[in-house]
């Protein structure tokens, strides 16, 4: 029996076994001492031809392709529901969740040619808005959705300078309310 010589163990360290690979095989098999030396020098030997040793070059080929080959499929597939993907519009006023309805505008010092707008979410049938002073309300309107425009009549009654405050309910289809919002503080600015 011929055992591994340092030179082969240095060779087979840095590049594998190649043709010798039967030949190591064989003689691992049966001789422990060599197998140890042996396995002494794969464990010191670079990545690569541990790599090279473990795949033969044919297939190494096949297996680069098909990595290539899925990342590509993967970037495309990406792409691809990217561009499907809903795209949200953007939101104007606030939304909020859960079962209050939130005032949101007129709100301030504003002017009449403002719009009333409001924020739930929840879902009504219909709104009505009342406005009010410090008298108690003086305007009620329905509306089908949020933004409303401020009625013309409205606008001539109000003051401007003067404080007025206003409150959006929802109505169910039968028109009973079944939310009130917050009192929202208003006022015309002068001209």
């Amino acid at each position: 029996m011929t055992h591994f010589t340092d030179a082969e163990l240095i060779r087979w360290s840095e590049h594998g076994p190649g043709t010798d690979r039967d030949r190591v095989v064989a003689h691992v098999a049966e001789c422990a001492a060599c197998a140890a030396r042996y396995a002494a020098a794969v464990r010191t030997r670079p990545l690569e031809s541990a790599e090279a040793d473990l795949v033969p070059p044919s297939q190494r080929r096949t297996a680069q392709v098909g990595i290539v080959l899925a990342i590509a499929a993967t970037i495309a597939l990406a792409v691809f529901v990217a561009r499907r993907a809903p795209v949200q519009p953007p939101i104007d006023a606030p939304v909020f969740r859960g079962g209050s309805l939130h005032a949101i505008a007129p709100d301030g010092a504003t002017t009449a040619d403002t719009r009333f707008e409001w924020a739930s979410g929840t879902v009504a049938a219909r709104y009505t808005i009342t406005v009010g002073g410090s008298s108690g309300p003086i305007y009620t309107f329905v509306a089908p959705r949020s933004p409303a425009p401020f009625p013309d009549d409205l606008r001539s009654r109000l003051v401007s300078g003067t404080d007025y405050w206003w409150t959006v309910s929802a109505l169910d289809a039968e028109g009973r309310t079944f939310l009130v919002s917050e009192r929202r503080p208003f006022r015309i600015r002068t001209p």
